[in-house]
């Protein structure tokens, strides 16, 4: 059951929270870590770390409507009460401690979860372009999509980057709560927008691997309707992704933090990739010094067809195709591609057979280049030159 909260006022603000000790050595000075341990912001949210113990979510609107709603319902009390329901639940989640208002703004309390990522985060980092065992983690995530999808609970924003998995505990939870609700029954469009989870981990998967987790995570029943749930829904991801993209272009073009950090040094500038992640990269200390033979594959074109290069290399990764990549874009027509990794051989049969079902529900096609693949078993494009986008 939910523990009984304790009520206080703390330098104006008003807490509720499950003990009155876990404010301790850190509140009064909270707007210091909010500057120096921040981890996400825009600009009526941020989210800050107090020393790896806790995570805080603040809440400042801006517009005249919004702080008058937030005075009387704030977003930290309703998620609180959401992340105590699903705990009283039993569904995994990261532990609600104590939520918090001052006027119009809110803060929300939750426990950091040790050693901790993003499922996002891991299997990109960890599997696309590490070389985890995928089998082994994708059967644990399966039991906890699983378990999720039959606690009755719907959550409108039910992505990978929205759950979390701990290396030191091997256990996964569940965060950013906020409008998760437990109807009577999950219609099939809710149901869907679940299910379309799978897709989160469209880079690196195979038909093969997908099905099975399919099955694993109680989506499908049989094999060959796990099949076509894939190709199906991987056919649909893939338009919404092309469809989505203009935008995407238009932030990369804006240099976007999620994709793109821009250098300047003296006369000269560098667009050092950011997405996605996982990749390898280049840290911005080793510009220009680092930019050369030795490091990477120098390749210098006209500016139109460097850049375009450059925006398509980031298509073909939202698409989860991966590539021998441009990792830094020197404007307007230089461009730095990773060397191909030692001990790297010619993809099989099975890899090239897989990619050739993505290549062709995707629309993308090959004219004349190979398929590699790594020592750590990154299957990847030799040329993205070679590529055409349909």
């Amino acid at each position: 059951m939910s523990e009984k909260l304790t009520i206080l006022k703390q330098n104006g603000w008003r807490w509720h929270i499950v003990d009155a000790r876990l404010l301790d050595g850190w509140f009064d000075v909270w707007e210091k870590y909010c500057q120096e341990q921040c981890i996400k912001a825009n600009p009526v949210r941020k989210v800050f770390t107090v020393d790896g113990l806790f995570h805080v979510k603040l809440e400042e609107p801006a517009e005249t409507f919004r702080k008058i709603r937030s005075m009387f319902r704030p977003k930290a009390q309703i998620e609180f009460n959401i992340g105590q329901a699903l705990e009283d639940a039993g569904v995994n989640v990261v532990k609600h401690l104590g939520w918090a208002q001052n006027g119009s703004c809110n803060m929300l309390l939750t426990a950091s979860l040790s050693s901790s990522v993003s499922v996002h985060d891991y299997w990109m980092k960890e599997i696309v372009f590490g070389n985890g065992d995928s089998g082994i983690f994708l059967n644990k995530y399966a039991a906890f999509l699983k378990d999720f999808f039959a606690s009755g609970f719907f959550h409108p924003d039910f992505h990978s980057g929205n759950i979390l998995y701990s290396l030191k505990n091997d256990s996964f939870a569940l965060v950013d709560v906020y409008g998760v609700s437990h109807p009577k029954g999950l219609s099939s469009k809710q149901r869907k927008i679940h299910e379309h989870i799978v897709f989160d981990l469209k880079y690196g998967m195979n038909k093969e691997q997908a099905a099975e987790f399919i099955l694993e995570c109680g989506i499908k029943s049989d094999l060959s309707s796990a099949i076509r749930f894939w190709e199906e829904g991987l056919t649909v991801e893939y338009k919404r992704v092309k469809n989505s993209f203009p935008k995407r272009l238009r932030q990369i073009s804006e240099n976007y933090q999620k994709f793109v950090n821009r250098i300047e040094e003296e006369d000269r500038v560098f667009l050092l990739k950011r997405f996605p992640i996982g990749l390898p990269g280049i840290n911005e200390i080793e510009i220009p010094d680092h930019l050369n033979g030795n490091h990477y594959d120098v390749v210098q074109l006209p500016a139109e067809a460097a850049n375009d290069l450059w925006t398509k290399s980031f298509l073909l990764n939202m698409l989860g195709f991966d590539h021998i990549q441009p990792i830094v874009f020197e404007e307007p027509n230089v461009l730095y591609f990773e060397k191909i990794p030692k001990a790297t051989t010619e993809a099989s049969a099975e890899d090239i057979a897989h990619f050739n079902e993505k290549a062709e529900m995707c629309g993308l096609k090959i004219v004349d280049t190979r398929l590699l693949r790594t020592a750590n078993n990154r299957v990847l494009i030799e040329d993205i030159r070679q590529i055409g986008l349909t």
